[in-house]
């Protein structure tokens, strides 16, 4: 029995029998791990471990437990394993295809090698949903699209939608101007950086018929005239 304040994460046990409040503390007492982690819900200072309703008996042996790939190590294995391999990807816009397998296999597929989408690749966090899935279904998306592309800033707002796969320029185009970080004037001309080639030689094959009349007619009257005024 207690009460706990969020805003200052502290839990005050209460006493019934002396109608009294005990000392504020962390409701999840932390330590620092030699490696510099913070970990949560240790062992506080007395060595008991605060319990909030878990049958600890029911628990996979007593203490803390480790283990990688299913087999256990020890903490200090456990934490050279997470030492630098955990990135912060809490910035990164949220990429959504909802769909039939087939819609979003080539949504995902281009996501993963197209080259055009190669320099956003990084910027996004991808997931891929079969319309009665239970993460959109009732989750309010709009899951009727072939397929439904949401992109979301990291707290969940709505940057772009479409609801049809329309090649990975125009997803890519949408992905460059939805980052926080887009600058407009690094958008690559591709008309500078790759010119159309200049024609070598006049091809006459390539002017229409009714465009070989006119010029025919044009030069039979400029020479006529030349003639006459002789």
């Amino acid at each position: 029995m207690g009460g706990y304040d969020a805003e200052r994460d502290e839990w005050r046990p209460f006493d019934p029998d002396k109608n009294t409040w005990g000392e504020a503390r962390p409701l999840f007492p932390r330590r620092t791990h030699s490696t510099g982690v913070t970990l949560i819900g240790d062992a506080d200072t007395t060595g008991a471990i605060p319990n909030f309703g878990i049958m600890q008996e029911r628990l996979n042996g007593s203490g803390s437990r480790h283990s990688i790939n299913g087999h256990n190590v020890s903490e200090t294995d456990a934490m050279a394993a997470l030492k630098g391999e955990l990135a912060d990807d809490s910035q990164k816009l949220h990429l959504t295809v909802i769909g039939k397998e087939s819609d979003r296999r080539n949504v995902l597929s281009d996501l993963d090698v197209h080259p055009a989408l190669a320099a956003v690749r990084d910027k996004v966090l991808v997931q891929g949903y079969d319309p009665n899935h239970w993460a959109v279904a009732d989750a309010g998306f709009r899951v009727t699209g072939q397929p439904t592309i949401y992109l979301q800033a990291p707290g969940g707002k709505v940057l772009h939608r479409q609801d049809d796969y329309r090649g990975p320029d125009q997803l890519a185009a949408a992905i460059r101007r939805a980052d926080p970080s887009y600058q407009p004037d690094q958008d690559p001309d591709l008309n500078k950086t790759n010119p159309p080639p200049a024609p070598t030689s006049f091809d006459l094959s390539r002017i229409p018929g009714w465009g070989c009349g006119a010029f025919g007619a044009g030069l039979a009257f400029l020479i006529l005239r030349r003639r006459t005024s002789q």
